[in-house]
């Protein structure tokens, strides 16, 4: 997916693009479609964490339908918010400061059902089978793990994140 990426300057110019480029991969393998990757790269990267539908459609090269459509799974999923732009006319679509949190934790939220169906099943097919036990082994596993990854994203956003948005805030200050 071709990224024109042109606020970021340094020694090698085409070194943005290709960090969007992969981290819209990356994003891809979360389990994301194409575009909504390509929209919260190009969020994420976005010096105000914000573009309008027009620029995204740009910087993606897609259209704005498809745009709308990736952009509602994302506000879906509490991942990015709209807003107005200065002149009022237009939305722009802004980098949720949680995203990574919330990002998470929808993740584990869909791990956590699986692994209540997998405990479901186990009772279904009983513990004394093979296939009971397989399932009640990944229902124990996924319920764990995901009991620690929600316990770690809590303990980061109480104090990692608070932090990061205070100097967000302090940075969006001062420009």
């Amino acid at each position: 997916m071709p990224n024109r990426i042109s606020e970021c300057s340094g020694p090698d110019p085409d070194a943005p693009a290709a960090f969007v480029t992969d981290f819209t991969a990356a994003l891809i393998d979360t389990g994301l479609p194409r575009t909504a990757a390509g929209v919260m790269a190009c969020l994420f990267t976005a010096e105000n964490g914000s573009r309008t539908a027009a620029e995204l459609a740009q910087h993606l090269q897609v259209s704005a339908a498809t745009i709308s459509h990736a952009v509602g799974l994302l506000e879906e999923q509490a991942l990015i918010r709209r807003g107005r732009d200065d002149r009022g006319r237009r939305h722009r679509y802004f980098i949720d400061e949680d995203a990574a949190f919330r990002s998470a934790v929808v993740g584990v939220r869909a791990n956590q059902r699986l692994a209540d169906t997998a405990l479901r099943g186990a009772g279904i097919f009983g513990a004394d089978t093979a296939a009971g036990a397989r399932l009640a082994a990944t229902g124990q596993f996924l319920e764990q793990f995901g009991n620690d990854l929600i316990r770690s994203a809590e303990h980061w956003h109480a104090t990692v994140g608070k932090g990061l948005k205070y100097a967000q805030a302090d940075h969006a200050s001062t420009e």
